[in-house]
């Protein structure tokens, strides 16, 4: 991370101020991607994208954090495909914060993916995660062990900015760690959706697993990796679920994974497997292999190899 500190001769001599500080991060990813699909031209394809967030942040003298959180993302065709802002004040209470935050669920309650760009192992398992995942404003706290989070999607300007069918409704998460043990249990209110995460970290492995059940509302796409594999024709009960297993020798991590999502007897799952290997100073080689099924119709091999970097 590149540190830009303001501190002007002023503010340093002028007693209940605090420096403000600007902070520069990124990351980027690049590679190739690979996917065995009949109707595609190209099946072996190289990919670059970045993020680049802007934080900036400041204290009240009564020691109270403020500040705001601006991320853009860009690809290969120096594109820039959107930007997050989010603003925020926190202290020993916690931390409140508005903008584009996504729901306390999805902040809360997650899968690791495989692969240096993602090959989606853990969006299947998240299915009903990422559907609710829309909230502008959010409240997060720690305490001792304990960590809650809560979040609703309100208006902003006057218009929902989200899918109208999510707007003015409520997320909620918590999560308790226990050593090498944590648990987390979150509710969606949109689709009534439950979600019960556990995990383990012990002589290193790593074990997750996440289940989720709920509606989904007709006329609902189902995607995968960004494509859409067909529209819901009415509302459906959903039944969402996956594990992953890795296992860290050194410089190295071996992961393995399975989704699946159940959509009132059409199922989509994936398995999977990746590598990764720490070069050090924010530089890992990553890559994956697995395999995708839809409704009984042919499985699909995707697979990637990459380098992710963060600065």
């Amino acid at each position: 991370m590149k540190k830009i500190l303001i501190a002007t001769t002023a503010l340093v001599a002028t007693a209940g101020y605090a420096a403000a500080d600007i902070n520069l991060s990124g990351a980027a990813v690049a590679g190739f991607k690979y996917a065995d699909i009949d109707t595609v031209d190209e099946k072996l394809i190289a990919h670059v994208d970045y993020t680049l967030t802007i934080a900036m942040s400041g204290e009240t003298d009564g020691g109270l954090t403020f500040g705001a959180d601006l991320t853009v993302y860009g690809d290969e065709s120096s594109t820039l495909n959107g930007g997050d802002l989010v603003a925020y004040i926190e202290g020993g209470f916690g931390k409140f914060s508005a903008g584009n935050v996504g729901s306390a669920v999805d902040a809360t309650l997650g899968l690791g993916d495989l692969g240096f760009d993602g090959l989606s192992t853990d969006n299947v398992a998240e299915m009903l995660v990422d559907y609710n995942d829309q909230g502008t404003l959010m409240y997060k706290g720690t305490f001792g062990d304990f960590a809650v989070a809560a979040s609703y999607n309100m208006s902003v300007d006057g218009t929902d900015p989200n899918a109208a069918e999510a707007a003015n409704e409520f997320s909620i998460a918590a999560t308790y760690n226990m050593g090498d043990y944590d648990f987390g249990l979150g509710y969606d209110e949109r689709g009534d959706v439950i979600t019960v995460k556990a995990g383990a970290n012990v002589s290193g492995f790593d074990i997750d697993a996440l289940f989720s059940k709920g509606e989904m509302l007709a006329g609902t796409d189902v995607k995968f990796a960004g494509e859409v594999l067909g529209t819901l024709p009415a509302d459906l009960d959903v039944t969402a679920w996956g594990l992953t297993a890795g296992y860290t020798m050194g410089a190295t991590t071996v992961t393995a994974a399975y989704s699946n999502a159940d959509f009132d007897g059409a199922e989509l799952d994936i398995y999977g497997v990746g590598v990764a290997y720490d070069l050090g100073g924010g530089a890992k080689v990553k890559g994956g292999v697995a395999s995708v099924g839809f409704d009984g119709s042919d499985r699909i091999t995707i697979a990637d190899l990459g380098i992710t970097m963060s600065f």
